[in-house]
């Protein structure tokens, strides 16, 4: 059964406290969060200057978890985005729950009392204050990353059991062929059940979480405070850059089309409109993203800019390519090594050894490059 209306609690410091409710897994990959999406979170909270007053766009932002962090941590304006409607229209309850009543933005709810996995939130990494804590509210399913395998202790004992990447991986050639059911694991032990004693949700008990994201999904806006969500389909990037044609070739690469929003569906970004952050979690698990991912950066990053990209490195001709394609739009592409911590996902994809490890890819214009890199040891 799936599991939808899951709501996620994460403390990140510096004021960035999210509240984040997944979909089921039937509506997209962007449903449910990635574990990797808590170190971008991480660096951002631990950087905030890097953001402060910025206009910033999340591409495939999907719960839109590091955008509505940007926001949390003083971005002038956050645009998040995605292209599947049901993404979208879970995309935007998020946005308004992480909004005031008064459509200004809210600090979040603070869980930094409650106890992260195995009874705590894991020591500093030195980027950020304490590592992500988790409350869980499950509207009508009991079992999964938020039940979690606790051992009936607040914050301690369970685990979480997930499927590893070697399973999923070894015999794929796409993600058409994978069962990412239990990919995100977002909610490891130290989440809490809806109704189940285990400490307060959000909003003052997990109740009160289900509560609040019945009420966001009320709400029709499609901005809150300085969010907005937007449908952003990055083969019209190509398209801007290259000619149609560009897409005619990128859809014979094996791309599927992009669902478009219509009627009352999310507005799109203007085609002329360009920021001076981008942020990006696992954005990057087809080979063909290479290119689309490229293309986007190169339409809408402003000179001087910055993209910020964080990623499981799966296929490392992916992460090739898009050097390579990052080169041929005239941008200049370095990276760092970043480690998850054990908490992001205990169990699971974080247990396994990639060859390309974890990866932070800033990305800036090789003629105009950014002077505001909150960090010296991309290479």
């Amino acid at each position: 059964m799936a599991c939808a209306g899951r709501v996620l609690a994460f403390d990140y410091g510096n004021g960035a406290s999210v509240r984040i409710r997944e979909g089921p897994l039937g509506d997209g990959l962007g449903a449910r969060v990635w574990a990797i999406a808590h170190a971008l979170c991480r660096e951002l909270a631990g950087a905030p200057a890097a953001v402060a007053g910025l206009d910033v766009l999340e591409i495939g932002a999907g719960t839109g978890l590091c955008g509505i962090v940007a926001a949390k941590l003083g971005a002038r304006r956050v645009v998040l985005t995605d292209n599947e409607p049901p993404v979208l229209e879970n995309l935007r309850t998020c946005m308004h729950l992480n909004a005031g009543a008064d459509g200004r933005s809210c600090p979040g709810t603070s869980t930094a009392d409650h106890a992260g996995p195995s009874g705590g939130g894991g020591p500093s990494d030195g980027l950020s204050g304490e590592g992500p804590s988790e409350a869980a509210a499950a509207d009508g399913c009991g079992t999964g990353a938020a039940a979690g395998d606790r051992g009936g202790e607040e914050g301690g004992g369970g685990h979480f059991h997930g499927i590893t990447d070697a399973e999923l991986f070894d015999d794929a050639e796409s993600v058409d062929d994978l069962d990412f059911s239990e990919l995100a694991c977002a909610g490891g032990s130290g989440a809490y059940e809806e109704g189940n004693g285990h400490g307060p949700g959000p909003g003052g008990g997990g109740r009160g979480a289900a509560g609040a994201a019945q009420a966001a999904a009320a709400r029709g806006e499609w901005e809150a405070a300085n969010m907005e969500v937007r449908l952003l389909d990055w083969r019209d990037s190509l398209d801007v850059l290259d000619g149609g044609g560009a897409r005619a070739d990128a859809l014979d690469a094996g791309a599927a089309p992009a669902a478009a929003a219509g009627g009352e569906g999310a507005p799109s970004v203007p085609e002329a409109e360009n920021f001076a952050l981008i942020l990006g979690n696992e954005t990057m698990y087809e080979p063909e993203h290479a290119t689309l991912v490229a293309a986007v950066i190169a339409q809408r990053l402003a000179p001087g800019g910055r993209a910020l990209l964080c990623s499981a490195v799966r296929f490392k001709d992916v992460f090739e390519a898009f050097r390579a394609a990052c080169a041929g739009r005239g941008l200049r592409h370095r990276s760092a090594r970043v480690w998850p911590r054990p908490e992001d996902c205990d169990g699971g994809i974080l247990r396994d050894d990639y060859d390309g490890g974890f990866l932070l890819i800033a990305v800036d214009w090789a003629d105009t490059p950014s002077s505001d890199w909150h960090r010296d040891d991309f290479e």
